[in-house]
């Protein structure tokens, strides 16, 4: 072995190496090495080399012998022999990267003392200011700061620390480590540069931060050495930046970051995080083919007339671990919840990503719209993972870590419909075991997919050929008009229009709450221009000051009145053009849920056989009029034949309820209803229910179990709206009609109900002083019962109010016996405690009593009917009293001492915003540790 071989080891597995590249002499001690490191030597060693000056030929052979290039390529499959040629001057042996980098050799050593070593090591490697640069993360600590390096320099940072590796034997332990000095150290892999931050003189160790990397590490002075000068030459990699948060980012990743700016006194550079809503908008290939299990979330009903196919939206069986994910990261952790105060730029962006609060927790969304009005903000949302529309005022960022998953719902329709059974059909007969197999032969060289062809399967029986799409909540993207939503059997609906004495529409009971998200659009929604155009079938806005605000379709045109069907009630107007608005991507895709149907055995009636102005027609007008809820019941695989039952709890029919009062003249109907006195019905466990009182029927009538204000019919002349076509002159009821019982009329009375009562809330603000009125459901439910006075006139005016209604609840009312209450309806009722009369709420019907809530206290309390009577308008005034949630509460000993402060102190100091509930509030307690404090 020569004396040039034996100074040298191996460039990959350190061994002596006998053998080197023959253009760059790179050491290797056998042909596998050097295959084995071609794939980094290949880089820098097949360009033509640099020319180095002639004066530097001698030195370099001479180094030769004394130690070995520290960078050098090799050329593939030459083997040099025992005695190596001289080296070619032209090739440059010392510079590790090729001539066009800024990494430079680190070098041979050369006695240079530190205080002649560069200070270039002090600068860094910057990407360019106020534009977006990708960055990798090398280290991060808790408060926020991090540590980055380009992702540019990466490659560079690599092979500067390649050549240091190899001068490795050459460094020289430090004979004096001085602060804010640089030296070399021993990584946890390989040698590092490091700046000492501080030196301890008594333990004989060094603080040295490294500056390719941005940790710190604490070693002796045993293992510092001294660096070699071209080591100072190199700007450091590491760059020290302040988020303001890390969470979720993790060693490694990369960040897409914009530097702001210079460093800062503290040293770290001000950036701005790129936000990363990636969700995949492609069809979930991948996903499908490793679990092709699938479930019905729901069917979107197509309009015939429109020619509109029906849509099924099919759910991905992981939906579940997506949901636990979001469930873990947002609920319950105001900390990780960032909420969204800016406008949305729905305008310039189109697809927006959020995570909203449902019942079941935060789900990610997108959003199609927002009604930017008082009293808040309100968003509607397609829940992407769910399949369904939303309405919600909470919203907040998806978590980054959540964002990368695909949608895990799609839509699915039938391809060939004229040629299978209709969906409906098909999906019902296929059972819950669905599958779908994907035809990618239809898919083949596509790089962005949102539609694919697929085999429906079910039990791995092939059903039909479908077709799947994207689908991100705008059902005008699949040809639809309205987001239908077939009404399921046993849901709650309620009847919004009435055709005939046996046909009507019912809706689905959400929709009642549309009425005050139309009246919010009507600044949103445009009207129209005069050069405008409407179009018949075109989706309208109707803010009329006598129809109300309902959405609508245009159907027609006459006398320069424009016709308009309500699609959410089936009742259609005509309309001035001036009380008529453009429409909105709010008012296009909130669902709609109507259906026409017939009540069951009264559609059996043939028209000759009902009387005019009847007692059931009038019933019917009673019950569109209060938006009584029930229950509806499919007859036969029909959606059109119907019963519906009270939502109330008793299961009373109204076919059964109704069909005797087909044939009652109206005037009879007053007695009919007096008639029907309350039977028991089922009472919780925790209740003792009293015997039911035995009553007498009326021949042929059904009695029901109590009787709700919806059953309530008043005796008053023939109803002005019910027109010639609704009951048309027809000959007396046969002989077979019932028996009616006549009593005394008892004494009408008015009705007033709780949702139609004015609530003054407590006001919003930093230090508000709110009146405690109750406290027992604070260690239940987490919330206090209180109000706000501005000055003694209104707690004057008040304590006024309060002797008004105990004298008028102590007077007697002759005429009005067996008064039973609807729930929700405003009461008077008489305190057990005190037997003083107070203003309640009727909250459930239990056997002949009634559960109460005093609305003006927050207490509740289970009354007989005979100590409760009905209201007068007179005191049908405002509720002041306001439910307060008390924020951050808990069973703990802080609040439990609290608790004790506020039975002697009714006066709470507290900051007030939004509740989570209508008609409530949310306080904190600034004071609560003073309080304490002062209380023990």
């Amino acid at each position: 072995m020569s004396a040039v071989a034996a100074d040298k080891f191996c460039a990959v597995c350190g061994d002596s190496a006998a053998l080197m590249c023959e253009r760059c002499m790179e050491p290797y001690c056998n042909r596998n090495c050097q295959a084995a490191d071609w794939r980094r030597h290949k880089y820098s060693c097949i360009p033509m080399p640099v020319l180095v000056p002639n004066i530097n030929a001698q030195c370099l052979e001479e180094q030769q012998v004394s130690a070995k290039p520290l960078v050098s390529k090799p050329n593939h499959g030459a083997i040099p022999k025992s005695n190596p040629k001289p080296i070619n001057k032209e090739v440059n042996t010392v510079d590790p990267v090729s001539a066009s980098s800024p990494v430079k050799s680190v070098g041979t050593p050369t006695g240079v003392s530190p205080e002649q070593l560069s200070s270039v090591w002090r600068e860094t490697f910057l990407p360019p200011l106020n534009d977006f640069s990708e960055c990798r993360v090398t280290h991060m600590k808790s408060d926020g700061v991090i540590w980055v390096v380009d992702v540019s320099n990466v490659e560079l940072m690599e092979q500067f620390n390649e050549g240091m590796q190899r001068v490795k034997s050459m460094l020289q332990l430090a004979k004096c480590v001085k602060e804010d000095s640089l030296v070399v150290v021993q990584g946890e892999k390989n040698i590092q540069r490091g700046h000492v931050i501080s030196v301890d003189s008594q333990s004989k160790t060094a603080m040295i931060r490294l500056i390719d990397h941005g940790s710190v590490v604490d070693l002796p002075l045993l293992e510092v050495y001294d660096p070699l000068p071209r080591m100072a030459d190199i700007k450091a990699f590491a760059i020290q930046v302040k988020l303001l948060s890390n969470t979720g980012v993790q060693s490694n990743n990369h960040l897409t970051l914009r530097f702001l700016g210079p460093k800062t006194q503290e040293g770290f550079y001000p950036v701005q995080l790129k936000p990363k809503m990636t969700i995949p908008l492609n069809f979930p290939i991948k996903m499908l083919q490793m679990n092709s299990e699938v479930t019905v979330v729901t069917i979107l009903e197509g309009c015939l007339h429109r020619d509109e196919q029906p849509i099924a939206l099919l759910q991905i069986s992981t939906i579940v671990q997506i949901n636990a994910a979001m469930s873990e990261k947002l609920d319950g952790k105001p900390s990780q919840q960032q909420p969204i105060s800016v406008p949305l730029p729905l305008d310039t962006c189109t697809t927006v990503f959020l995570a909203t609060r449902t019942n079941q927790g935060y789900r990610r969304a997108f959003l199609l719209d927002v009604i930017d009005a008082p009293p808040t903000r309100t968003y509607l949302v397609y829940e992407m993972d769910e399949g369904r529309i939303s309405i919600t005022t909470d919203v907040r960022r998806i978590p980054s870590e959540l964002l990368g998953h695909p949608i895990q719902t799609f839509a699915m329709k039938l391809n060939n419909e004229g040629q299978q059974v209709p969906l409906k059909e098909l999906l019902e007969s296929c059972g819950p075991d669905l599958t779908v197999k994907l035809r990618l032969e239809s898919i083949q060289g596509q790089e962005k997919v949102r539609r694919v062809g697929a085999a429906l399967l079910s039990k791995g029986k092939q059903m039909a050929e479908v077709e799947l799409n994207t689908f991100m909540g705008e059902v005008s993207t699949m040809g639809h008009k309205y987001w239908r939503e077939a009404i399921e059997n046993g849901t709650l609906v309620r009847i919004t229009h009435i055709v005939d004495y046996k046909e009507f529409f019912i809706s689905s009971i959400e929709t009642m709450f549309y009425a005050n998200l139309f009246k919010r659009m009507e600044k949103k929604c445009r009207p129209f221009g005069p050069s405008d155009q409407i179009l018949i079938g075109s989706i309208v806005l109707v803010a009329s000051p006598k129809l109300g605000h309902f959405r609508g379709t245009i159907c027609g045109i006459e006398n320069d009145l424009f016709s308009v069907h309500n699609i959410d009630t089936g009742a259609t107007y005509l309309v001035e053009r001036q009380f008529l608005r453009m429409s909105c991507r709010f008012l296009e895709n909130m669902p709609v849920s109507l259906s026409r149907v017939q009540l069951k055995s009264v559609c059996d009636i043939p028209e000759c056989a009902v009387i005019p102005k009847n007692a059931g027609c009038e019933l019917m007008k009673e019950l569109l009029a209060e938006n009584v809820e029930f229950r509806v019941e499919f007859v036969g695989s029909s959606t059109q034949l119907v019963d519906l039952h009270f939502g109330s709890g008793e299961a009373t029919s109204l076919a059964l309820r109704i069909l005797p009062l087909m044939f009652t003249p109206v005037s009879f109907t007053t007695q009919e209803v007096a008639a029907a006195k309350p039977a028991a019905v089922a009472v919780p466990a925790s209740v003792a229910a009293p015997a039911p009182a035995k009553v007498s029927a009326p021949a042929k009538v059904p009695a029901p179990a109590v009787v709700p204000k919806e059953l309530t019919v008043k005796t008053r002349p023939a109803a002005s709206e019910m027109s010639n076509e609704l009951i048309p002159p027809l000959p007396l009821s046969p002989p077979a009609s019932p028996i009616i019982e006549t009593k005394e009329p008892q004494q009408q009375f008015q009705r007033h109900f709780y949702k139609d009562v004015p609530k003054i809330l407590i006001p919003l603000g930093e230090r508000i002083d709110a009146f405690l009125l109750n406290a027992s459901e604070l260690s239940k439910s987490g919330y206090i019962t209180a109000c706000h006075f501005k000055n003694d006139d209104e707690s004057m005016y008040l304590q006024d109010l309060f002797s008004l209604i105990n004298s008028e609840g102590k007077s007697s009312h002759p005429n009005i016996k067996s008064y039973i209450p609807c729930v929700g309806e405003m009461c008077l009722s008489m305190f057990s405690e005190d037997n003083s009369w107070y203003r309640a709420v009727c909250e459930e019907i239990i056997g002949d009593k009634a559960r109460v809530l005093y609305c003006d206290f927050g207490n509740w309390e289970i009354v007989s009917f005979k100590n409760l009577k009905p209201i007068s308008s007179r005191l049908v005034q405002a509720i002041i009293a306001t439910k307060c949630y008390v924020e951050g509460y808990e069973k703990s000993q802080k609040f439990s001492q609290w608790e004790e402060h506020i039975k002697t102190n009714l006066h709470v100091l507290c900051r007030v915003k939004e509740g989570p509930d209508s008609n409530s509030r949310t306080i904190t307690i600034p004071d609560l540790e003073k309080l304490v404090t002062q209380k023990t």
